[in-house]
């Protein structure tokens, strides 16, 4: 009883904080009409320019695959798919040049499954695994597109695997989430040979992109300019953790994940913390997360970014498209504070940035203008998020009707920091966790020690928040027998 009540305590501090930073923005106001040229929003801008530097680039293609179990209507699916591409301009949009200048180019509302049948291959499953691994390892052709790649992979008569694969450009987590939703309603309606019901959009992407240009100028942008000017005054731009290989001038974007959890114990304790501190979870969780970095990297003055699913008008709520933002979050560690007095500075630190969000980081990128350098991610390098996946809904869960849906397992992911780490509260006593990592820098090994440095400090820290961050206890169990040999010099008399 008690977790639950907590739970809902967090989700309900969650949600006021949002709204709290939301109430200082306003709504998406009208602007005016897209043309005949629409302009990029910023962040299409920032991946345009980038796709220029490095054409071959898989850092920003986004994955999904799903296990179809049971007797598919493929004809059926595929209309629903064509119903989601026909409703989502964004999804048939392909940037185009008008003269050095891009711009959105909508193509015509046509799409079609492309149906391939491995049940012939000696090992079907592996095939099916090989295939969505080069799929996620193929780029997009931002000018030519299509920007959304879909294929059907039979495996059995009744057991098939969907691989949906989409350009950054055009699409992000919530829109994962969309995405499967108006699928799932779309396939219902399909069989039972009727249209979806689905609310009208009162925009489409294109227009977002033209008023958020037309809104965030002038005074206002100033206005956001000015603040983290402020906040990031003097920050180092770039985070060095120890790392065990050189770094590449063109990284692969490859990555390893670590997964981990939270004890149950643990986490009612970090719960207990929040509502002490008048906090979130994510802030308590996020404050771990800096000073363990700071610990690595032995700076005491750090930035980690974080997304905001940048949706801040009801018009662009049910929309597919590139809206998720990156805020920096500063954490300043110098003169020993204890990790309460951390918390309550995180808590200070997130509700600013989070009332500043609208600033897209390409604009903010542009303004502190560091050092390019296209062997690392500017500005940020390390990543974090905590995902209330309680539902399904919020990671892209697919329920397609008389079937059984999974998510199916592929080899490898990729990552464009260099560590990434994220929670999922999923509404039970404990808390899942993974650490990505970019094997270009890491080994596996170390990997797993970050992660358990991590869990080691959340333990500590539950127990007693009073702690100075720079005393935590860190270090893992089989790191301490190591040391023990090492330092071991007792030798039997002779």
């Amino acid at each position: 009883m008690s977790t639950n009540l907590s739970a809902e305590r967090e989700e309900l501090l969650r949600r006021r904080l949002f709204e709290r930073s939301a109430k200082k923005r306003p709504a998406l106001a009208e602007g005016p009409e897209r043309g005949e040229h629409p302009a990029l929003s910023f962040a299409q801008r920032r991946l345009w320019f980038l796709d220029q530097l490095r054409p071959d680039d898989v850092a920003y293609v986004i994955p999904a695959a799903y296990r179809l179990r049971g007797a598919l209507d493929a004809d059926a699916l595929e209309r629903a798919l064509t119903g989601v591409v026909e409703r989502h301009e964004v999804l048939r949009t392909r940037f185009a040049l008008n003269g050095d200048e891009p711009y959105q180019l909508v193509g015509p509302a046509a799409f079609a499954l492309r149906r391939e049948d491995l049940s012939g291959a000696a090992d079907p499953v592996a095939a099916a695994r090989a295939e969505a691994s080069a799929e996620a390892g193929t780029p997009f052709a931002l000018e030519t597109g299509p920007l959304l790649r879909v294929r059907l992979l039979k495996l059995a008569a009744e057991d098939h695997v969907l691989l949906v694969t989409v350009h950054h450009s055009v699409f992000d987590g919530v829109s994962l989430g969309l995405l499967t939703r108006e699928v799932t309603a779309g396939y219902a309606a399909a069989l039972a040979g009727e249209r979806p019901e689905l609310p009208e959009l009162p925009l489409q992407y294109a227009d977002f992109a033209v008023r958020q240009r037309a809104q965030l100028s002038g005074d206002r942008l100033a206005r956001h300019l000015r603040q983290w000017r402020e906040q990031l005054a003097d920050v180092p731009q770039v985070l060095e953790l120890p790392v065990e290989k050189s770094r590449p001038l063109n990284p692969s974007f490859q990555g390893r994940s670590v997964p981990f959890t939270v004890p149950a114990e643990v986490t009612e304790g970090l719960r207990g913390i929040a509502r002490e501190h008048r906090a979130s979870l994510y802030m308590v969780t996020l404050a771990a997360y800096q000073a363990v970095l700071s610990r690595h990297a032995r700076v005491d003055d750090l930035l980690v970014g974080s997304p905001v699913a940048g949706r801040i008008s009801p018009a662009v709520e049910q929309l597919i498209g590139f809206f998720v933002n990156t805020v920096p979050l500063r954490a300043r560690l110098a003169g020993e504070p204890t990790f309460a007095e951390l918390v309550d500075q995180v808590r200070e630190t997130a509700l600013s940035a989070f009332s500043h969000q609208e600033l897209p980081i390409e604009k903010l990128v542009e303004e502190l203008a560091p050092t390019r350098d296209l062997s690392r991610n500017p500005l940020i390098q390390v990543w974090f998020n905590l995902l209330n996946t309680e539902g399904g809904a919020e990671v892209g869960e697919l329920a397609l009707a008389g079937l059984d849906v999974t998510q199916f397992d592929t080899d490898g992911t990729t990552t464009r920091f260099d560590v990434e780490l994220h929670l999922f509260d999923n509404g039970t006593d404990e808390l899942s966790g993974e650490l990505i990592y970019a094997t270009d820098l890491f080994s596996a090994d170390t990997a797993r020690r970050l992660a358990g440095h991590y869990l080691n400090f959340l333990t500590a820290v539950a127990a007693d928040p009073a702690q100075r961050i720079s005393r935590v206890p860190i270090i893992t169990g089989e790191e301490l027998a190591l040391l023990d040999r090492w330092n071991g010099t007792t030798t039997e008399a002779s």
